[in-house]
């Protein structure tokens, strides 16, 4: 929780916003990979479909605002440090757009739910900032289920409504 703090310190607390601050709400965060097939193309419909896998890291927080000069939490909210696709259209549309934290990246994600036993997220990126630095794919994320030996894990939902009713 320590790390997380000292993260959310780094990219959402500032010294000049003295009335709202954010502090780690829990010792872990939720990772989430997807793989979205759009039903119409960005920005004209009759272009054509488009595909992306993402990978979405989530750092629960709470924020806290300052009330006659004591801080009082205000809110859980979910902070989004990390997205990686595997789209150019996704990447530039999510920054240039809707400003999300967007970058390319390779992706391993199972085709079939019940073979789910490992999740891996390659964006590009430079190991260091030099004018003879590289871009190159730099492993962010990798995720294996454990006991993970190609069993099947049980079948998934087939459909939001299915999981609902659960």
């Amino acid at each position: 929780k320590i790390k997380l703090q000292q993260f959310l310190d780094q990219r959402l607390n500032f010294p000049h916003n003295e009335d709202v601050r954010y502090e780690a709400f829990a010792a872990d965060v939720m990772v989430s990979f997807a793989i979205t097939n759009a039903d119409r193309s960005i920005p004209d419909q009759n272009l054509g479909k488009v595909q992306e896998n993402e990978v979405v890291c989530w750092v629960p927080a709470l924020e806290k605002v300052k009330r006659h000069g004591r801080w009082v939490s205000n809110r859980l909210v979910w902070f989004v440090p990390y997205i990686v696709v595997d789209n150019p259209w996704a990447m530039a549309a999510g920054r240039e757009i809707f400003g999300l934290p967007k970058s390319i990246g390779k992706f391993q994600i199972p085709d079939d739910p019940r073979q789910a036993n490992m999740f891996t997220s390659t964006p590009y990126g430079f190991k260091t900032y030099n004018p003879g630095a590289v871009l190159q794919e730099l492993p962010f994320l990798s995720i294996t289920r454990s006991g993970a030996s190609g069993a099947e894990t049980p079948a998934a939902f087939s459909s939001g409504k299915e999981a609902l009713g659960a």
